[in-house]
């Protein structure tokens, strides 16, 4: 057998990031007196191209073939920041934004112009075996990286070729009629790309700005995977245990360096591993006679990783731990449910050190009722209760309801659809980033009503 693929494409990504006001005045060497506006204008051009072959040959139970492909993509990036003053008008764009004025030439160590080429060639062979419920593959292919790219803000320029070898393996085979083992594992060496190498400055957000150096980074990552998987559809019971375990040794490692509030991001030549795995099960059962199925499943991972703070390099852990149960089922011929509930408990951990993270406890509930009328008719409501034990500012408990009725005849659908019944005001959530801990609170929509109608062609 022989295949051939052959796809290009083209892509344009602006984007536009404005802080008002802005509270770190010395990126732009002003005094913390002035109430000045910041906007950041950040800009890709992408050019990309793919193309794959290959050739097989079938020996009863074993197949051989060699592959190819190859990627080339070119990028170029630009990006700049400045500020504004206010001038006191109100509205429209006069020499600046909504009455705003430009307040000055934006630093070199703010802007970016940078090209980047990379072309990637995989090739090699595979072998397949496929003999009575036993599915052995093994793919030892090589990669060829060439990388280079042209800063001109920094004037800088930087090429590289490598070879590496990637291989994969995947296993398969039938224990009984009802049970099934998979396994696979693989190794791979990936290398930065543009956003790791560009010199100038970028502001992630209010409060964080990033710049990373200059340095390519390289990784190289290990996976291994195995799973069981159960399914009897004559009693109706399925089910699967699965796990994984992953490394990965990076040549880079990321730093914050904080100034007050502000957070610089930065990167370090500094070898760095990290590690972990996960293991996950479930089970259902569907009642016929009511037309039932409930499904619990449970999961458990941690991983072990360093963090760079300040000049130090600390290890750290994550563990996360979750159980859900499911009902879903039908009430005669026209109502449908479906109601689940998942608690989560996050947990991370600094070694050597007296600061002690709580623990984030977390619930999801989410309750649907579909009514199916007339066969043209459906009414839909839904409603969601969110929990999460770290909400230090704000309610730890929210509550959202949605309801829609819709028609259809022939081609033409009409919607009418209400979201925010309970005139929810902010949603609020908390989570652990490494050894961060992030709180934010997001205004919502009133209550509010939508009409919609949709067609289709066909």
């Amino acid at each position: 057998s022989f295949n051939f693929n052959l796809n290009a494409s083209y892509a344009r990504l602006p984007s536009t990031l404005r802080v008002n006001p802005y509270p770190y005045l010395s990126v732009f060497g002003l005094p913390d007196t002035l109430s000045v506006m910041s906007r950041q204008e950040v800009t890709t051009d992408r050019f990309s191209g793919y193309f794959s072959t290959g050739f097989g040959r079938d020996f009863t139970y074993w197949h051989f073939g060699i592959f190819g492909s190859a990627s080339a993509w070119a990028d170029r990036m630009t990006s700049g920041m400045g500020y504004f003053k206010n001038a006191g008008g109100v509205g429209g764009i006069a020499g600046g934004v909504g009455g705003w004025t430009e307040g000055g030439c934006v630093a070199d160590s703010l802007r970016n112009d940078i090209n980047l080429q990379a072309i990637t060639v995989d090739m090699g062979p595979y072998l397949s075996i496929d003999y009575n419920n036993f599915i052995l593959s093994v793919n030892p292919y090589f990669r060829y990286k060439y990388l280079g790219y042209n800063d001109k803000v920094a004037d800088s320029k930087f090429h590289m070729n490598k070879l590496d070898a990637c291989p994969t393996m995947s296993l398969r085979f039938g224990i009984t009629e009802d049970l099934k083992f998979s396994a696979s594992g693989q190794y791979r060496v990936v290398y930065g790309r543009l956003t790791d190498v560009y010199s100038g400055y970028i502001m992630e957000d209010y409060r964080s700005i990033s710049g990373t150096g200059r340095i390519l980074p390289k990784d190289e990552t290990q996976n291994y995977s195995a799973s069981l998987n159960y399914g009897n559809a004559l009693i109706s019971v399925f089910g699967a245990l699965s796990g994984s375990y992953w490394y990965d040794n990076s040549n880079l490692m990321y730093g914050n360096i904080f100034y007050g509030d502000l957070s610089r991001i930065k990167s370090y030549e500094i070898s760095n591993s990290s590690s972990g795995y996960n293991l996950n099960g479930n089970i259902s059962k569907r009642f016929n006679d009511i037309a039932t199925t409930f499904t619990l499943s449970a999961g458990f991972s941690k991983s072990n990783s360093k963090v760079y703070r300040n000049g130090d390099i600390l290890k750290t852990g994550y563990t996360s731990k979750n159980c859900a149960f499911e009902i879903t089922g039908r009430i005669g011929y026209n109502f449908d449910y479906d109601y689940n509930v998942t608690y989560t408990t996050y947990k991370t951990s600094i070694e050597n050190s007296s600061l002690k993270l709580k623990s984030i406890d977390a619930v999801r509930e989410k309750l649907t009722l579909d009514a199916s009328m007339a066969k043209s008719v459906v009414i839909k409501i839904s409603g969601e209760h969110y929990y999460n034990s770290s909400i230090a500012s704000g309610d730890r408990n929210m509550f959202f309801a949605d309801a829609s009725v819709s028609y259809k005849r022939k081609k033409i659908e009409y919607i009418l659809s209400a979201r925010n019944l309970f005139y929810t005001k902010s949603y609020n959530t908390s989570y652990y980033n490494s050894i961060n801990s992030y709180s934010y609170s997001y205004d919502l929509r009133p209550l509010s009503v939508l009409f919609t109608v949709s067609f289709s062609l066909r």
